[in-house]
């Protein structure tokens, strides 16, 4: 039986499974390499743009300097932006 198998998945029809499955992981990981990686600026002030990573560090930043101090969850994200 394991031979029966064995032989079944070197033929054509496994290759054409694994080229199913492959292209289309093939594509994604090109588009992922050609996108421009630019992320919309969540906040301008003047001539310099905050990004959402900008954002999520100064929440944490609040947040590690605020422990123990029972405050809203959104004054802090208000204060972080």
């Amino acid at each position: 039986m394991l031979t029966k198998i064995r032989e079944k998945a070197q033929g054509a029809f496994a290759w054409g499974i694994l080229i199913i499955i492959c292209v289309p992981f093939a594509l994604w990981g090109i588009q992922n390499y050609l996108d421009t990686g630019k992320e919309p600026a969540v906040a301008t002030v003047g001539d310099k743009d905050f990004y959402q990573r900008d954002v999520n560090n100064a929440y944490e930043q609040y947040r590690q300097s605020l422990q123990g101090v029972s405050i809203y969850e959104e004054i802090l994200k208000a204060q972080a932006l």
